[in-house]
């Protein structure tokens, strides 16, 4: 046994830790692991720079904070209890293949700092074939990633996030991309016309799914946002069996008709997404609970919305309506379930007598 800071942990896994402090040079907390993942990443306070939690004297979570380490020790992966690593506001960009022997792992997070961090390269070896244990991915912030060819072999991959940070799968492009945005953007505020510039050069490449996406037959939550790019989904997404979630907000859909076909989704945002129109599609969402269209460009809601009858919360917030709006806004009334409107407070005079006369609905105007 290893003694870390009065922790007990295997001779082999208090090594790496121990290597891994001496590289940091920041200050480290060790906390016992109380069985959920998401409870120990989100209900912590983190102002260390390395955070582990432990279980059996195995090291069960990594947290980094703030680090300059660019590189994660290959040795990580003889921490073969790791069940989730979670890096943020780090300078990490290059993931050993090592960590194919994690295969216990459920959980990776990647966070920056959209306007304090750089810009960071993320280029996964193709390991994913290995870690068939994983639930979420998360990486968010100013990072560009390269996807490899196993990623759509994750079988047990239940939460999809990328936000505010580009994604390619052909590797030759991201190589490309990466060389020139480093050779002609040095400052990103500055150089933000440039960067722009690069984007459109290699628009076809640039936040494109890979083509197998429906293999990923476990995901629920799919969470994409971007803010400088259009996202290009690939049709076999609509044979994902068990997506519940969608989250595209301020994204620009190449081909937004393909949402409106998931038969099993729960919850749907295209939040400030340029969306002209909601295709007649849109009645096969039987399922659907929440509808956030806030600041979408639309001009009138389809009579097929008749059809969610399980629609429980729709925000219409920031739509120009004032021409369509009467002649829609009564199919409203035929659904049932419906719990909370959100719309702009100038249409309240509008809105039918029969909504405000709903008992358990709540109708919010701003």
């Amino acid at each position: 046994m290893k003694d870390i800071n009065s922790i007990l942990l295997e001779k082999k896994e208090g090594q790496i830790i121990t290597k891994i402090i001496k590289i940091i040079k920041g200050s480290v907390k060790a906390i016992p692991f109380s069985g959920n993942i998401d409870s120990a990443v989100g209900d912590t306070s983190f102002t260390d720079t390395l955070t582990f939690w432990y279980e059996n004297s195995h090291i069960v979570g990594l947290f980094f904070l703030s680090t300059e380490l660019e590189k994660l020790p290959e040795s990580i992966g003889n921490l073969t209890h790791l069940k989730f690593l979670v890096i943020v506001s780090s300078q990490i960009q290059e993931i050993p293949t090592d960590l194919k022997k994690l295969n216990l792992l459920e959980h990776i997070e990647f966070t920056n700092v959209l306007d304090a961090d750089p810009i960071i390269n993320i280029e996964f070896p193709d390991i994913f074939q290995f870690l068939n244990r994983l639930k979420t991915l998360r990486i968010g912030g100013n990072f560009e990633i390269y996807i490899p060819p196993s990623f759509t072999t994750l079988k047990s991959l239940e939460e999809l996030d990328l936000d505010s940070c580009l994604f390619f799968t052909n590797y030759t492009q991201y190589l490309q991309y990466t060389k020139e945005r480093v050779n002609n953007v040095k400052n990103l505020p500055k150089d933000l016309e440039k960067l722009k510039f690069i984007y459109n050069k290699y628009g076809k490449y640039i936040n494109e799914l890979p083509k197998d996406f429906e293999k990923l037959i476990s995901l629920q939550k799919l969470y994409l946002r971007s803010h400088f790019h259009k996202i290009q989904l690939p049709s076999s997404i609509i044979h994902l069996p068990n997506l519940k979630e969608i989250n595209f907000s301020y994204s620009k859909i190449k081909n937004p008709e393909i949402v409106f076909n998931f038969r099993s989704l729960e919850i749907l945002d295209l939040s400030y997404c340029e969306l002209n129109e909601i295709p007649k599609t849109i009645k096969f969402l039987k399922n659907l609970k929440e509808l956030d269209l806030t600041d979408t460009k639309l001009l009138e809601i389809p009579s097929e919305i008749i059809y969610c009858q399980n629609l429980e919360k729709l925000n219409l917030m920031w739509n120009n309506f004032f021409e369509t709006f009467e002649n829609w806004i009564n199919y409203l009334i035929q659904l049932p379930k419906l719990k909370q409107i959100i719309i702009n407070k100038g249409f309240l005079r509008d809105m039918p007598r029969e909504l405000f006369e709903k008992k358990d609905l709540e109708i919010i105007g701003f």
